[in-house]
């Protein structure tokens, strides 16, 4: 399976103190993108209304499997795409659009390496209570659809930077972003396999 994920916007460097927001801000974009996939994908788009335990839909069997509780006990649900059960292989080649000029993106608005750190945790979902903000998730990501229940399922990643040439847009900022992230999935379905053999 292949796709293509947007993400425009701010891209921080990972710092002593965790980028809570920034990550969520990240899944947000991708969140109903990942959606329009589970939604429209030959390969994930059939009925699951009656596959699940309770007749679930099966973004609320995931949601209520995958979930985080914040501090306050607000608790965030998650769909992964990738999952330690249908993990069989992922790699990701970004295309990586700033507006600095060539070699200036260790110098401006932090180091690759710590940005992209930001961009793994935005891809998975959160795993221990610190990593989700204290309030009630949104209702409209509720879950959230994300790529990865964990970071580790990323067997390769390429990365090519260039320029970004469009002007600063309203409410965006100098060192906004875009990334073309292009996600090469393989997935294992044990109820399919065993079914053909």
């Amino acid at each position: 399976m292949e796709f293509r994920l947007i993400y425009r916007g701010a891209l921080p460097a990972e710092t002593n103190k965790p980028r809570t927001k920034s990550k969520r801000e990240i899944r947000s974009q991708i969140h109903p993108q990942l959606k329009e996939l589970w939604n429209s994908h030959p390969a994930l788009k059939v009925d699951r209304g009656n596959v699940y335990p309770g007749g679930r839909p099966f973004s609320e069997y995931f949601g209520d499997k995958y979930k985080v509780v914040s501090g306050g006990n607000h608790i965030h649900r998650f769909v992964p795409l990738i999952t330690r059960e249908n993990y069989h292989g992922c790699s990701l080649k970004i295309l990586f659009l700033r507006r600095d000029m060539p070699g200036g993106i260790v110098k401006h608005g932090g180091d690759i390496d710590n940005r992209l750190k930001v961009l793994f945790d935005a891809l998975r979902m959160p795993r221990e209570t610190q990593e989700v903000e204290d309030f009630p998730q949104p209702a409209d990501e509720n879950p959230c659809f994300c790529l990865l229940a964990d970071d580790q399922y990323i067997d390769e990643v390429a990365i090519t930077t260039d320029r970004l040439l469009s002007p600063v847009g309203a409410g965006g900022a100098i060192h906004d972003v875009v990334l073309v992230i292009h996600v090469a999935a393989s997935l294992y379905d044990p109820e399919r396999d065993l079914a053909a053999r």
